[in-house]
C-alpha cells in the first residue's frame, strides 16, 4: 500500500494507464476500508449486518475487484514490468494515430493486437543484443524471423538505401494476413 501511495505521489512510472491503474486501486481500497468500517463500526451496525462478513454481498464484490486491482497494481510496481511498460509505452506515443484508430475499430482488444505487432516490428530493426521483447527465438522459427527481420530492414531504408513510406508500412500491420507476403516481398 505504501509502495501504491508512494508511486502514484512520485508518478512514477511515467505511463498514464498505470498510473490510472495505482489510482484506482488505492480509490477501491479507500472504499472498501469505509464501507468496513460503517458496517461494523459500532455494535448497532453490527446487528443490523449479516454477522459474518462472507454473507454480506456489497462488500465481498468490493473485496474481489479490490483483489484484482491489487494484483495488476502489484505486477506493475516491480523494476522489470516497469521497463517493459516505459518500452511499450514509446512504441504507443509512437504509433499514436494507429493505435487510437484500433481502439474506435475495435476496441482495446484490437489495439493490443496492433501495438504488440508494432512492438514487435519496431525492434526488428534493432541489433540482435538490443532486442527485448522477442528475446530466444525458437529454432524453427529462426528462419522465418531472420526473413521478416531482414526484410523489415530493407523496408525502413538500411545501408543508404531509401526506405518504404511509414503509412504504407502501417496499412500492412492492420490485417493479420496482408503484413505477410507484402513484408517478405521486400
Amino acid at each position: 500500500l505504501g509502495q501504491m501511495r508512494k508511486a502514484v505521489r512520485d508518478g512514477t512510472p511515467d505511463v498514464v494507464g498505470v498510473q490510472a491503474l495505482l489510482q484506482e486501486t488505492l480509490d477501491t481500497y479507500a472504499r472498501l476500508s469505509g464501507a468496513i468500517g460503517a458496517a461494523y463500526g459500532d455494535e448497532r451496525s453490527l446487528r443490523a449486518n449479516p454477522a459474518e462478513l462472507d454473507r454480506h454481498e456489497a462488500l465481498m464484490s468490493l473485496a474481489r475487484e479490490l483483489r484484482t486491482l491489487w494484483g495488476n497494481a502489484g505486477a506493475v510496481l516491480a523494476p522489470s514490468r516497469q521497463a517493459d511498460l516505459h518500452a511499450l509505452e514509446r512504441v504507443r506515443l509512437r504509433h499514436e494515430r494507429l493505435v487510437q484508430s484500433a481502439i474506435m475499430a475495435g476496441g482495446h482488444e484490437v489495439a493490443v493486437v496492433v501495438l504488440a505487432r508494432l512492438a514487435i516490428v519496431d525492434e526488428m530493426v534493432e541489433d540482435e543484443n538490443g532486442r527485448r521483447l522477442t528475446g530466444e527465438v525458437p529454432w524453427d522459427l529462426k528462419r522465418a524471423y531472420q526473413q521478416v527481420a531482414e526484410a523489415v530492414c530493407r523496408i525502413e531504408g538500411a545501408e543508404g538505401r531509401p526506405g518504404v513510406p511509414p503509412e504504407r508500412r502501417r496499412r500492412w500491420l492492420r490485417c493479420p494476413h496482408g503484413p505477410h507476403s507484402s513484408v517478405l516481398i521486400g
